[in-house]
Order: C-alpha cells, then structure tokens, then sequence
C-alpha cells in the first residue's frame, strides 16, 4: 500500500475510537481529491490525526450553532439513536461535549474514563460539512467509486421508530478503484468489506465532492 494510502487510513483510523465516521469519510474523500487537504494532511504526523481532527469536527459543530441550529438539531437527535452512550439531551450538551475533547485531544491528555464520543452525521450534514468549511459543493450520484459512501443493514430495528435516513447506519469512502476505506482498513472490492462487515451491505447513500 502506498504512502497515500496509509495517510486516507491514518484519517479513517480516528473512527475507531470515535463514532464519527461521516466526517472521517468526508476528509479520506478530499485527501483523495484536495489538494489543499492533501497537503495539509502530509504535514501531520502519524499518530496525531486525532489531535487535530477532533478539534476540527468541533469547530464545525460550533459553526453549525451560529449558523443552522436546525441541522445541529439534525445531528443530535440522529446521534442519540445509536445507543445510550451517544445520547445528548440538548445542543448545548453535543457542543458542550465536543469542545471539552477538543481540548484535551489538542493537549494531548489522555481521555481516561471520560465518556465515549459520537456524532452522526445525517446525508445533509456531510455536504454542509463540506460546503461550510472547505467551500466545496456536493452531488449525489449513482457510481460507486469516488464517493463518500452511506450504508445500511438493511433491516428495521424495531428500538428506532424514526428509522432515519431510509437506515443509515455508518459512513466509508470509496475511492476512484472502488476500494473501500473504513476504520483504518482497505478492502480492494466491496465485496470483501461486506463479507467482513455484515450487514452493513446496503449502499443507500452517494455523495461525491465536486472540485
């Protein structure tokens, strides 16, 4: 694997300890395509990927506040479906929790006890995400290669009675080759990620930066 590579994974590795895979997939897409992002992430050292990007997806949670509370609202209320340990009561709450890793993650401290951290993204706020902070549009699109990826199980959990977002349930980046990066992992076709990953086999979501 080549050292382009390792950098996309490096990204995608901040998702293991993290439930924050929409934006780990919306940064692994403009390493693939930014040169500004390409470039910006070449100068951060292995094993500080963390450092900053937590403090970014922060920044843009807080953007989100001053900007379109409906979407932060989005967010929240579609984070606190995962399970118990990502449910935030208010906005406040998410952001409150946010910038308190950004800055211990900024500080290099270790998170200790300190409670585990998730943010969802819905299929809006990862073009918002790209559009708000990179200046970069969005299309949907029906290829899978080159795409910020949206996948579902593809069954009803009886527990979400909202069953967002037609079942999304995780993020990956699908490159040009139609691998898939996910959680500091390549798999060279998709069927070698489903294979491991059932059943998370349901592409329900294309997203593509368009630069």
């Amino acid at each position: 694997m080549k050292d382009k590579d390792h950098k996309q994974n490096y990204t995608l590795k901040v998702n293991q300890s993290f439930g924050v895979c929409g934006f780990a997939s919306a940064l692994a897409s403009l390493y693939e395509q930014s040169e500004k992002v390409y470039n910006k992430m070449n100068m951060i050292q292995k094993g500080h990927f963390q450092t900053c990007f937590i403090p970014e997806f922060s920044n843009y949670l807080e953007k989100l506040n001053l900007g379109n509370k409906i979407l932060l609202t989005e967010i929240r209320l579609f984070t606190n479906t995962f399970n118990d340990e990502f449910t935030f009561a208010s906005n406040r709450q998410l952001l409150q929790c946010t910038q308190e890793y950004a800055c211990i993650v900024a500080e290099q401290k270790p998170l200790g006890e300190y409670r585990k951290l998730g943010v969802a993204m819905p299929p809006a706020a990862v073009k918002d995400y790209l559009s708000r902070i990179y200046k970069i549009d969005t299309i949907e699109v029906h290829e899978n290669k080159n795409i910020i990826c949206g996948l579902s199980d593809g069954e009803d959990n009886p527990l979400d009675e909202i069953h967002l977002f037609d079942g999304l349930k995780q993020w990956v980046y699908i490159d040009e080759r139609e691998r898939v990066f996910y959680r500091g992992e390549c798999y060279q076709l998709f069927e070698d990620f489903s294979k491991k990953h059932k059943p998370l086999d349901q592409v329900i979501w294309r997203i593509r930066p368009v630069l």
